[in-house]
């Protein structure tokens, strides 16, 4: 049987650790991998977690693909989130307009009792 080579043998050295405690960090790992294998030693903490634990890591999350981390919101699309965000530039620039077009106090006042109802619409356009 022929010796394994020193990336192999930090590969599985990593995969093995990480099973055991999937919440292990970078840094920790990178430490115990020293004493596997000397090369180990000639990387930065970040390139070895880009070739160590993120392969791992990648490859154990394509071989359950069904499982997810936690649930999660769903995400919004470009169009929707632009489109709030016009819903609300306009609610806000209608109640900027409204408030200048008051010309006396009494008119101000109406304008901000009408606040909670603005308030409503930017939070339903926010979704």
């Amino acid at each position: 049987m022929p010796a394994k080579k020193p990336h192999e043998r930090v590969m599985e050295f990593v995969e093995k650790e990480l099973n055991k405690d999937p919440n292990l960090r970078s840094a920790e790992l990178y430490k115990r991998a020293k004493s596997v294998s000397r090369m180990v030693s000639n990387m930065s903490v970040r390139q070895f977690h880009a070739r160590y634990p993120l392969v791992v890591k990648r490859r154990q999350a394509a071989a359950n693909p069904g499982r997810r981390k936690a649930a999660s919101k769903p995400r919004r699309t470009v169009r929707a989130a632009s489109s709030n965000r016009d819903a609300i530039r306009n609610e806000l620039l209608a109640f900027a307009q409204d408030l200048a077009k008051a010309d006396t106090q009494e008119a101000t006042i109406r304008v901000m009792s009408g606040l909670e109802d603005r308030i409503d619409r930017i939070v339903k356009a926010r979704g």
